[in-house]
């Protein structure tokens, strides 16, 4: 995952939990606070507009004295009311007035069942109530006007108030989330430009350095932390740089010691070989102890002689190169039995997950070529029983050659994968004529392991004491395309891996 998108996932729940978070306070407090405003708007209306109009027409009454006078009483109560229904109609509220008899005067159309509801609901004192009227509630303020015995009621329908909540906390859920989008693109833009970006452009940067184009200069801009880490990766991809050149400068020189050393020392070991010829046809006829002198001779001159050249061959190898293509083990396994033409009968088993490979060839067939052709030449039986099992673990394939030949001591494990650590004769029984022929150098397992490991690999044996056979463990890459070079350090099997397949 990018680290573009794990920042929105890290800014989107914290955004998200942020807005429902203040929605839900906000919801909560408009409720109240709404609420509150209505009821303190209706007691207003009453002290300040309805009491107002009946404390005035009251008190004409009382300054005439004619508060006693029914006729006169009667008529100016009738024209408060005509006063009260016209403010309930201009301010769209529902203005009640009952007597002191529980009769109500306003409004007319106000149902039986609603009065007695209304009695029952309705303190005797002033304050805010809720109301059941007309099939709906209704938020109501009571007040009482003493000198009449009215009690006159202000409400207003619930469901307005809280239509006017909903219509305020879509407002308020509007501005959140757009504030809340401008702070997250704020929060996205800002970290986008002043990490992310940084961070990318060293990524490509080194990208380019990892796919081998010539090393520039991996520093950034500014003092901060990414910059100064920048700056330290410059300073050891340039020391990279000047290892790898050393590195590529010593194996150069390496190569050319091998070449020297192959050629050069092979000439001197060609003029013995012919000089001890020389020696056998002048010299006439020999004593027997003479003869087997010069034969002697003669047999360290040829192991002498393979001994270079097969530590020509192994310098050579230091790079691992070859055209990449697929590779069918199975056909590679064939053929490399078809090249040995071994003389023992070999009764071959291939088994296990069998992939396609993305590899250069030749150094694969080279390991399995020598691992198989150990196997039959250090075998004491003349039928030779040979596994091998391909298990695929991640981006590596596991093979494991297993042989049923007399086995490897554990003193033995570690000395054949040295150069030169082979020994006639030294994995069971010598054979007849060990001792005549300079058989093999012991180069062929130091060299199939550093190709092994070259490509990031190792190789292992397992064989125990008392039983008999041996494996051979080695991984390889399933694509070596996805390796940054076909030349890296060697690394080392883990257990779990080495019993995979």
């Amino acid at each position: 995952m990018r680290l573009r998108s794990k920042l929105l996932l890290v800014l989107l729940p914290v955004v998200l939990a942020g807005l429902t978070l203040q929605w839900t306070v906000s919801s909560y407090t408009q409720d109240r606070q709404m609420t509150g405003q209505r009821a303190a708007l209706l007691a207003y209306l009453l002290d300040n507009a309805a009491l107002r109009m009946i404390d005035e027409r009251h008190r004409v009454l009382s300054t005439y004295g004619l508060d006693t006078v029914a006729i006169y009483v009667e008529r100016y109560q009738a024209g408060v009311l005509e006063d009260l229904a016209e403010l309930a109609r201009r301010t769209d509220i529902l203005l009640i007035v009952r007597d002191s008899e529980g009769k109500v005067l306003q409004p007319p159309t106000l149902g039986s069942r609603d009065i007695h509801r209304l009695t029952d609901q309705l303190a005797n004192g002033n304050g805010s109530v809720v109301l059941d009227l007309m099939g709906e509630p209704y938020l109501a303020v009571a007040r009482q006007f003493v000198p009449w015995g009215w009690k006159v009621v202000a409400a207003y329908p619930i469901a307005a108030v809280k239509e006017a909540i909903k219509q305020v906390n879509l407002a308020i859920t509007a501005s959140l989330v757009l504030a809340g989008f401008c702070i997250a693109l704020s929060l996205f833009v800002g970290i986008d430009r002043l990490v992310i970006g940084p961070v990318r452009q060293l990524e490509e940067k080194l990208r380019a350095f990892a796919s081998g184009r010539r090393l520039t200069d991996l520093r950034l801009e500014g003092s901060d932390e990414i910059a100064e880490l920048a700056a330290e990766m410059d300073a050891m991809a340039h020391g990279i740089v000047t290892y790898t050149a050393e590195l590529e400068r010593s194996n150069s020189e390496l190569d050319s010691f091998a070449a020297t050393v192959g050629h050069d020392l092979r000439t001197p070991l060609r003029a013995i070989d012919t000089i001890a010829g020389w020696l056998a046809a002048d010299a006439g006829p020999l004593p027997d102890i003479a003869l087997d002198h010069l034969a002697r001779l003669k047999d360290q001159v040829a192991r002498m002689d393979t001994m270079l050249k097969d530590l020509l061959h192994y310098a050579q190898t230091s790079q691992v190169t070859g055209p990449l293509g697929h590779c069918d083990i199975r056909e590679l396994v064939n053929e490399q039995l078809q090249l040995l033409a071994p003389q023992k009968r070999v009764e071959l088993k291939l088994e296990g997950e069998l992939p396609i490979l993305i590899t250069p060839e030749p150094p694969l067939a080279l390991v399995l070529r020598n691992l198989i052709g150990n196997a039959i030449e250090h075998h004491d039986k003349d039928i030779v029983g040979l596994e091998i099992r391909v298990a695929q673990h991640g981006r590596r394939v596991i093979f494991r050659i297993t042989d049923d030949g007399p086995g490897i001591p554990p003193a033995e494990q570690l000395r054949i994968f040295r150069l030169f650590g082979n020994r006639p004769g030294q994995y069971g029984p010598a054979q007849s004529g060990d001792a005549a022929k300079p058989g093999g150098s012991g180069i062929g397992l130091a060299l199939v392991r550093r190709i092994v490991q070259r490509l990031g690999g190792s190789m292992e044996i397992e064989s125990d004491i008392g039983r008999r056979g041996a494996t051979i463990v080695f991984d390889w890459p399933l694509d070596c395309t996805l390796l940054p070079t076909l030349a890296g350090p060697g690394l080392r099997l883990p257990a779990p891996l080495a019993s995979a397949a």
